[in-house]
């Protein structure tokens, strides 16, 4: 893989490890308010890594080979 898609893995991985922390968070929150952060963030990272389905396949595309059959 390129650089490109080695940042964007990286990029994956720590959206995929905060949105654990703030899950991990909503456990045993320490008040209402930190229980609405880790609401919020889990919500943020998981519609971020939600979004990544419609483009993932793009980034790859280019190392899978599939233009090299038919």
């Amino acid at each position: 893989f390129d650089n490109e898609l080695s940042d964007y893995l990286e990029e994956i991985r720590m959206h995929a490890i905060r949105h654990r922390y703030h899950s991990r968070m909503l456990e045993a929150p320490k008040d209402e308010d930190a229980r609405q952060r880790a609401i919020e963030g889990a919500l943020k990272e998981l519609s971020w890594l939600n979004d990544q389905l419609a483009i993932i396949f793009k980034r790859f595309e280019p190392f899978l080979g599939f233009k090299n059959h038919k």
